[in-house]
């Protein structure tokens, strides 16, 4: 019962995220495409926790310049 439940809150987890994701307005135009160069140790952990989070690395890299943008607003 312990891993149902675990699994119960890594479900209520991940769908609490993906409704916040809804709430934002979506980019406007053409995506502008950009080369991210990583460390293998910073590209290991980035797919890790992609790997345990079920999302893409591309998603985790939005969420981290989001953030990077929000803090110099």
């Amino acid at each position: 019962m312990v891993k149902r439940a675990g699994l119960q809150a890594r479900s209520a987890s991940v769908k609490a995220a993906m409704e916040a994701g809804r709430d934002k307005d979506p980019p406007k135009g053409k995506p502008v495409l950009q080369t991210v160069r990583l460390d293998p140790e910073r590209h290991e952990l980035l797919r890790t926790i992609a790997f345990h989070e079920r999302v893409s690395m591309h998603s985790l890299l939005i969420e981290g310049v989001d953030m990077v943008l929000a803090k110099h607003k």
